[in-house]
């Protein structure tokens, strides 16, 4: 799950990163574990 989780957080950082036109606000980023193998993975936008 680890894994997993960083693999996740690893593509959302190169979805930003190819639209800037999308502001994060890195006030409201959370990760909400749902079971022994679910996240859910929050960012936080303007």
């Amino acid at each position: 799950m680890p894994a997993a989780v960083i693999a996740s957080w690893q593509r959302i950082w190169a979805y930003f990163e190819q639209h800037p036109e999308i502001e994060r606000r890195f006030l409201t980023d959370f990760e909400a574990y749902t079971g022994p193998d679910a996240v859910d993975i929050h960012i936080g936008c303007r």
